[in-house]
């Protein structure tokens, strides 16, 4: 099934990414999301997460898809260093611009039956960053 994901909850009305992680600058994680509706994002269907996490200097590249019945997909999308990741992420750390990238799949899912995300395209508000403590 195709979906065109355009609405989120959040710092925006819309689809939007932002650094983040502990402590502050640099980001050691980047966090992209956008929902069908308004009302999806609060319900946590029709949704779709991407996430990059820094570990051990490089970023492992994640996409999550959660269907009308809450049901979560994950997709590896591989892994990077920052200075590829940048390259790939147009605006990955321009707050206010907006943040674009692609990868292209396909992607496989295997639980019990097959899911494949393909064409993940995306642009999104760049939103300022969120820094939250260890503790």
């Amino acid at each position: 099934m195709e979906y065109a994901y355009s609405v989120s909850e959040g710092q925006a009305t819309h689809a939007w990414g932002r650094g983040t992680g502990t402590g502050g600058p640099p980001p050691s994680e980047y966090y992209i999301t956008a929902s069908g509706s308004a009302v999806d994002a609060d319900d946590g269907t029709n949704t779709i997460e991407i996430y990059f996490s820094n570990t051990d200097g490089d970023f492992s590249l994640y996409a999550f898809v959660y269907d009308a019945v809450k049901a979560e997909f994950e997709f590896y999308l591989g892994t990077t260093d920052y200075i590829l990741l940048a390259n790939i992420i147009r605006n990955l750390d321009a707050e206010g611009e907006q943040m674009q990238g692609a990868f292209l799949g396909p992607y496989t899912y295997a639980n019990g039956s097959t899911h494949t995300l393909t064409n993940l395209v995306f642009s999104v508000d760049r939103v300022p960053d969120y820094y939250y403590s260890a503790d």
